[in-house]
């Protein structure tokens, strides 16, 4: 059932945008036409509940008509004249219920003083697009810059909003510092931590990776995301900063590396990624060796089961090489045992390095025979 406040506030709001025959002639245009639009409206206050008043106000200056049609000035005004107007009401009630007259806001799910609440934050946030970061958003031309302004502009200092619009900053591989400025001069911020906010567009990555999450990033590869991100905290601990460290990332990455049950390529492209950046712990650098391992045994000797153990020393992983070499009879699998030689550390040992050089000749020796003999079959089936 239409109430009469709702058939007010929706008729309030085609008045302000699109005139009226008998009240405002025209759409308003210019500053002074738009204050005048408002003031008009206005008027009617009496017959809207408090949460009527926001829903009307937060249209006219934080929609993106407000942002496209408005200037700051002309929404900070308007937001000014509306607490004023909701203070004098407010006074109005409260003298009508002292003289036990109940006025319709009574019936409200809002009151007056929580919609002063809510301008005066409007407010703090409309004051804020003055700021030079938020004026150095709108006039850069780059077209994520300006993305990022409107939604700044759109958030009201929301927690919540400016929350994702801080994680989407990250996602983006942007310098660290843009995120931690604009939650430095945002009105709500105190709750957003930014450490958080680095974390949490890591876990996005992690979500879309591992196939939890049907959330599509800005136009790229998750891994090239994820990349970002890293070479954005690298370049903010070079720089002094001390907001992410590569300790952090490890901690939040870990567990996705660790996970036997998803692919090895991106666990192994993560750990790449991450060791050019940071200096890798003992533990990350054989999980690394271990997902290049596996990678290789899947695609000849997939029976193969190795863990960290295997592998966590020259010794053991040169056991493993020689069991491979001896069930080798492939040229296929000999080219693998290239590609693992390669994906593994260089050797320290000198007598193991020169076993595996001599192996590798013999590799090689093998891998001639193998092509030669498969020349010959292919020669004696064509007689």
């Amino acid at each position: 059932m239409l109430s009469a406040n709702l058939i007010y506030a929706t008729w309030l709001r085609k008045l302000f945008w699109t005139g009226d025959i008998q009240l405002i002639k025209k759409p308003a245009q210019e500053e002074a036409e738009w204050l005048h639009a408002y003031d008009t409206c206005a008027k009617y206050f009496d017959k809207l509940f408090p949460e009527d008043i926001i829903g009307l106000i937060d249209d006219f200056t934080f929609s993106e008509n407000s942002v496209n049609k408005l200037n700051v000035q002309a929404r900070l005004d308007i937001n000014k004249r509306a607490m004023k107007a909701i203070k004098q009401a407010s006074e109005k009630q409260q003298k009508k219920a002292f003289e036990g007259n109940i006025p319709p806001a009574s019936n409200s799910q809002v009151s007056y003083e929580e919609t002063l609440t809510h301008l005066q934050q409007s407010l703090a946030h409309l004051e804020t697009l003055n700021h030079s970061f938020v004026h150095s958003l709108k006039a850069n031309n780059q077209a994520l810059f300006q993305k990022y302004y409107q939604l700044y502009d759109l958030s009201r200092s929301e927690s919540s909003k400016l929350h994702n619009l801080a994680v989407t900053v990250v996602l983006d591989g942007q310098p660290l510092d843009i995120m931690q400025q604009m939650l430095r001069v945002a009105v709500e911020s105190r709750d957003i931590s930014p450490k958080a906010v680095v974390q949490d567009a890591v876990q996005t990555v992690i979500n879309v990776l591992s196939g939890t999450s049907t959330e599509i990033l800005p136009e790229k590869d998750p891994l090239q995301v994820l990349e970002g991100i890293v070479k954005s905290v690298h370049s903010n601990v070079v720089d002094g900063g001390t907001l992410v460290s590569s300790d952090d990332l490890l901690t939040w990455l870990r567990p996705f590396c660790s996970d036997a049950d998803l692919p090895v390529k991106p666990r192994i492209y993560v750990l790449q990624v991450l060791e050019q950046a940071f200096a890798l712990s003992d533990e990350d650098s054989k999980l690394l060796v271990l997902f290049r391992t596996q990678a290789v045994l899947k695609a000849c000797w997939p029976e193969k089961q190795v863990n960290v153990n295997d592998i966590e020393n020259e010794e053991k992983r040169f056991l493993l090489f020689l069991e491979l070499l001896d069930s080798s009879n492939h040229r296929t699998k000999f080219q693998h045992l290239v590609m693992l030689l390669q994906a593994w550390p260089p050797m320290h040992n000198e007598d193991m390095f020169t076993c595996f050089t001599q192996d590798f000749v013999f590799i090689k020796c093998r891998c001639v025979c193998c092509k030669i003999s498969q020349n010959l079959q292919m020669k004696q089936n064509l007689n």
